[in-house]
């Protein structure tokens, strides 16, 4: 398969793994020449491999064609500051993050009301999402990361078929 490569917006040089992981990520979404394409991608590493790094730099390249200006992250509650951090630390292209926090009604605040950018990231835990659907629906997220994946393995979940809605 012919693949070109593009270079990782991030601020760290890549591991050979992740650079290989983003290629095959761009060619999927049609930022580079690939075979094949299509409208999503799952990241099958293990873990402390850098699936982060490689979904914050597609992320970023998405953007930074036009492809996408609103991107969603869903997430356990527990890592939710990690995105924050991580972001602030690799991420070497423009963006706002909002973490949804707080009660119910706060959280539908706050994304009603993110700062403008070029791309605006909103970050919301697994609970809240299934919640907020029609909310984080209106949203219209270029882009859904779903960290820690394997909490919407059962299909009957709320959860589960919320999550699937919002990426349809």
């Amino acid at each position: 398969m012919e693949c070109t490569s593009l270079k990782m917006p991030v601020k760290v040089n890549p591991y050979q793994h992740q650079q290989d992981a983003y290629d095959f990520a761009c060619g999927l979404f049609g930022l580079t020449k690939a075979e094949i394409t299509s409208t999503g991608c799952g990241l099958l590493m293990e873990m402390g491999c850098g699936k982060s790094l490689v979904g914050l730099a597609v992320m970023g390249t998405l953007a930074q064609s036009g492809r996408i200006h609103r991107a969603l992250i869903v997430c356990p509650l527990s890592v939710m500051g990690v995105w924050k951090e991580e972001m602030e630390k690799y991420a070497a292209y423009s963006y706002s993050m909002t973490l949804l926090t707080g009660t119910m009604a706060k959280k539908r605040e706050q994304l009603a009301n993110l700062p403008e950018a070029e791309l605006q990231i909103a970050v919301c835990n697994y609970e809240s999402m299934w919640r907020m659907e029609q909310e984080l629906a209106d949203f219209h997220a270029g882009l859904i990361i779903a960290d820690e994946g394997h909490r919407l393995k059962d299909g009957t979940s709320r959860q589960s078929r919320a999550m699937h809605r919002l990426g349809d």
